[in-house]
């Protein structure tokens, strides 16, 4: 009896030994699949969080490059004082435009035009021909004188003084054929009536310069036997004074002129001719010899002369 006991004893012990051992080969066997499991979540969620750790700096790196933007665009805060000195100085600038409102006059019901002008670059020729003082004398004094002429001359698009509508500035050559006389220099002023394109000018000036000798003339007069019996002599009346003339206190002529012309004109070009007309005073001395008498007479005379030119504008 007690040996059946212990067979069972035994045997049961075995058996539980067994159970117990094929539970735990069948848990170890279960071990590392689990842990296999446990290793691959574990890992995917330390790459989901590298990630989010990831996304987080890229995040943090734009929101640090826009700060910087969005600092310099925001404007800067002013302060109390700033703003008041700014309303203020926007009071004072309505102030002072009412104010100019209120002293400016009206504006025209018909604007004026800006005034416009041409300039132009001319050269030209004179010629004088005629005789003196033909009641005066016998025979009277001829004179023939060929001038050349340059001229800045610039013509206004509206009135100026009334009545001017240009001037010019120039030189005349009296006599090319002598170098050291007839220079002079002329300073004129001008109206003019516009036949677009064409027009026709009149206006005073003054001339200053040295004049020649051609107008420094003496007559004789004889009798049937070629015996002398009177002389007259007639001379222009230098009345300015010159350079280079210490030996004459009045050496040089000041004489006023008077133009009339016609010509074309466009802002590039000018073409003109006219009459030009130079008011000189004379001294004409006669001795009579018979009677051994002595004349002097000053008289006023204006010499015509045509004028021909052509010009252009250099702009």
């Amino acid at each position: 009896m007690r040996q059946k006991v212990g067979w069972r004893a035994l045997f049961f012990f075995f058996a539980f030994v067994f159970l117990n051992s094929s539970a735990v080969l069948a848990s170890a066997r279960q071990i590392p699949e689990v842990n296999e499991k446990a290793a691959r979540e574990y890992q995917k969620k330390l790459d989901e969080q590298k990630k989010q750790k990831q996304q987080e700096r890229e995040n943090n790196r734009q929101e640090n490059e826009q700060e910087p933007d969005q600092e310099a665009a925001k404007p800067a805060e002013k302060s109390q004082e700033e703003i008041c000195r700014e309303l203020l100085a926007e009071k004072c600038r309505q102030l002072l435009e009412e104010e100019r409102q209120k002293t400016q006059p009206p504006s025209p019901i018909f604007p004026v035009e800006p005034d416009l002008h041409d300039t132009y670059f001319k050269a030209g020729l004179v010629n004088n021909t005629g005789e003196l003082f033909q009641d005066r004398l016998n025979n009277g004094f001829g004179y023939s004188l060929n001038s050349l002429r340059i001229d800045i001359e610039t013509h206004f698009d509206s009135r100026h003084l009334f009545i001017f509508y240009g001037w010019s500035f120039g030189y005349r050559k009296e006599d090319v054929r002598k170098a050291e006389s007839g220079h002079f220099l002329n300073f004129k002023t001008f109206s003019r009536f516009d036949m677009d394109p064409f027009y026709v000018k009149f206006g005073p000036g003054i001339e200053w310069g040295m004049p020649g000798t051609e107008f420094d003339q003496t007559e004789f007069v004889y009798d049937g036997k070629h015996n002398l019996l009177r002389y007259d002599h007639v001379f222009l009346e230098r009345n300015f004074w010159i350079p280079n003339s210490e030996k004459f206190h009045k050496a040089g002529v000041l004489y006023p002129t008077v133009d009339l012309a016609g010509g074309f004109r466009n802002s590039h070009f000018i073409l003109e001719a006219g009459l030009m007309w130079n008011v000189y005073r004379f001294g004409i001395q006669s001795f009579d010899l018979t009677t051994n008498g002595f004349q002097v007479e000053k008289r006023f005379k204006m010499l015509p002369g045509f004028v021909v030119s052509a010009g252009f504008a250099p702009y």
